[in-house]
């Protein structure tokens, strides 16, 4: 182990049956950690935005459409969601230099990596095709199908919300 680098060991028994290992805790491996956790937050809040959003669509229709709604859909940008695929990347990146830690056999990260793909699958099936029908309808003078795309949006985005809160969950409560 390198003079810098200082470990504590893993929980027991959340290892999935693996030998306990020790996490490293240089401060790369904090750093990574904490990009990790901070991109699964934001992609929380991306997808309640979603569906908060789609929520106030539904609710409102048209006629009574803020300067922001109309704002935020016409500016829709597929950046923001793809965000979620951060998430799975440095988590990889942590079983890598964790040293052999955390394993891909832990069930907490087999989950985590289900939950995931299912949010990632949903954003790109469903929330970034309906925010694009969303903006067309907006840029052709609105149609009635607004609503019915508002309340779409919503419920997927919801749906990957919580989606995305228990993979949280699991991988601060790490069952297993």
């Amino acid at each position: 182990m390198a003079p810098h680098a200082v470990s504590a060991p893993a929980p027991s028994g959340n290892n999935g049956g693996v030998a306990a290992a020790e996490f490293p805790t240089t401060v790369g491996y904090t750093v990574l950690v904490l990009a990790h956790a901070g991109l699964a937050a934001l992609s929380l809040v991306i997808v309640v935005t979603s569906s908060v959003e789609g929520y106030r669509l539904a609710m409102t229709g048209t006629r009574e459409l803020s300067a922001h709604q109309r704002r935020y859909f016409a500016t829709s940008s597929s950046l923001a969601p793809r965000l979620l695929y951060a998430v799975p990347i440095t988590g990889a990146w942590l079983l890598v230099v964790s040293r052999g830690a955390a394993t891909i056999r832990a069930p907490w990260i087999g989950i985590g990596i289900c939950c995931w793909l299912a949010a990632i699958a949903v954003t790109e099936v469903v929330l970034l095709p309906t925010e694009a029908a969303i903006a067309t309808a907006l840029n052709e003078g609105g149609t009635p199908s607004l609503r019915s795309l508002g309340l779409r949006l919503h419920r997927w985005a919801a749906a990957a919300g919580a989606v995305v809160l228990f993979a949280g969950i699991c991988m601060v409560w790490q069952p297993g």
